[in-house]
């Protein structure tokens, strides 16, 4: 494709560049760490490990029946890297981490087409993509026995899908928008199936095209009006029927009518953040922000550093679980009695609730880190990701960056929200990416505040904070340049 840069005409053999040197730089990275480092198999990485053996022995059944289990897909993929394996003389972690660079290769693409169609400078472009390939965080997680690597292509695949739909319905017939809808319930379902909360994020992003048709349907659009209505209703229906069909199967082999098995985390978050005020908590709560390894040399008193820590939370909600199967309640009824109790610490202290839950969202800016998945690197990288200097400055940089870029970028939409339900113009186009972005990031930070923040679940968006990045950049420097 070739087109206009901000006035600048690119020729077909600059807009191959553009991609082609940071995707081939990253290539030779990660071929390297393919020889050169390996996984380690631990803590969530041996679950994964596990569910893949036990998909890989006894099929999904054996999946359903061990469960309610994680989510599926990644253990399905550890089980195609198992098979692959087995007719080969490779490891299944070497097959597994060849899946995984490809993950990252194609979050490449798909971000480089999507700069493109937001007329992002090409220097800028080809400095993003080559981010990707080398950020510390994305490279981890690419090397770790991690899920949210095959996120990253499967959401900026859903902002492709949204925004082709939304500004299709003036034109497009009844049978385009039911096929729109059964495409996004698709790619809704494969990240469901690696990050449950997106069952959630799914019917939440419909607001946006409820307001649609509701516009439409004031001003006698019936066209509109009848397209976004079955694109809603297709979506609804097929989505429903997916988790219903899902939650159904492990009601029948193991008697959960749920999704996952980290029911207990809402309650657990719920009764952390309804404690009784202290100064001494709320150092270390805003000291934990940044990661864990600042509170320490903040906080008053090591504990109010453990009580903000994964292990404090999973403690509540075991704890919590052990006394409603003392006082006789039913394991397949434990969800919904800690949903309830967690109301209840809710309702009883809202005000310190949402203040902590607040304070802990603010962790979702902090996601690059030299040190959050399970990977054994060469000698002098791991000296590098070690020094404290590099990896508190990178984080601090990168993390300080994303959170102005991020809010420039929410003023940018609201100042052009005017062209949000235009689907005519270019620039129109434009602001309506950045918008279903922010809804999407809004979303997700929203729902995982709720429920548990730890730094590699956000991983997720990355790409969406390095596009806003790329946006910030983009309106800064380039303007400086002319």
């Amino acid at each position: 494709m070739m087109g206009a840069m901000n006035g600048r005409t690119i020729s077909p053999n600059q807009t191959k560049l553009i991609f082609i040197i940071p995707f081939l730089t990253t290539l030779l990275y990660t071929t390297y760490l393919f020889f050169f480092s390996s996984i380690q198999v631990t803590n969530d990485a041996l679950e994964y490990e596990r569910l893949g053996k036990i998909i890989y022995e006894h099929g999904l059944v054996g999946y359903f029946q061990n469960g309610p289990a994680r989510e599926p897909l990644y253990p399905l993929l550890i089980t195609l890297s198992m098979k692959i394996a087995s007719w080969t003389s490779f490891s299944y972690l070497k097959i597994q981490t060849i899946i995984q660079i490809a993950f990252l290769l194609l979050t490449q693409f798909l971000t480089y087409r999507l700069l493109r169609r937001l007329n992002i400078t090409p220097w800028i472009i080809s400095t993003t993509i080559l981010y990707i390939g080398f950020s510390p965080a994305l490279i981890n997680s690419t090397f770790s026995l991690y899920s949210e690597i095959i996120t990253y292509p499967l959401i900026l695949a859903i902002i492709f899908v949204i925004l082709k739909t939304w500004r299709m319905f003036e034109q497009c017939s009844i049978g385009k928008a039911f096929l729109q809808a059964a495409l996004l319930t698709f790619l809704f379902i494969l990240i469901t199936c690696v990050k449950a909360i997106f069952g959630y994020i799914a019917v939440a992003l419909l607001f946006p095209f409820i307001i649609l048709l509701m516009r439409s349907l004031f001003k006698k659009n019936y066209r509109v009006t009848l397209n976004s209505f079955v694109f809603i209703t297709t979506f609804l229906i097929l989505l429903g029927l997916f988790m219903f069909s899902f939650k159904s199967l492990n009601k029948k082999y193991n008697g959960f009518f749920n999704f996952a098995d980290r029911g207990y985390l809402l309650y657990a978050n719920s009764a952390r953040r309804t404690i009784p005020f202290s100064m001494t908590k709320l150092k270390a709560a805003i000291a934990y922000i940044p990661g864990e390894g600042l509170c320490p040399s903040m906080a008053d008193h090591k504990d109010d550093c453990y009580y903000w820590s994964i292990a404090s939370a999973d403690g509540f909600g075991y704890r919590k679980c052990m006394a409603l199967l003392d006082e006789g309640v039913p394991r397949t009824e434990l969800e919904s009695h800690l949903n309830s109790a967690a109301v209840d610490r809710v309702l009883k202290s809202p005000i310190p609730y949402i203040f902590f839950t607040f304070l802990e969202s603010l962790k979702m800016f902090f996601w690059e880190s030299t040190k959050i998945g399970s990977v054994t690197y060469p000698s002098w990288l791991e000296g590098l990701f070690d020094n404290a200097i590099f990896k508190n400055g990178l984080r601090f940089t990168i993390s300080i960056i994303t959170i102005w870029s991020m809010i420039y970028l929410a003023g940018f939409v609201w100042r052009k929200r005017k062209f949000i339900f235009d689907v005519k113009s270019a620039e129109s186009e434009i602001v309506q990416i950045y918008f279903f972005m922010l809804v999407l990031i809004g979303i997700f930070v929203g729902l995982y505040s709720l429920i548990q923040i730890i730094p590699r679940y956000l991983f997720t968006i990355v790409p969406f904070y390095l596009i806003a990045i790329a946006f910030y950049f983009e309106q800064k420097l380039t303007k400086r340049v002319k």
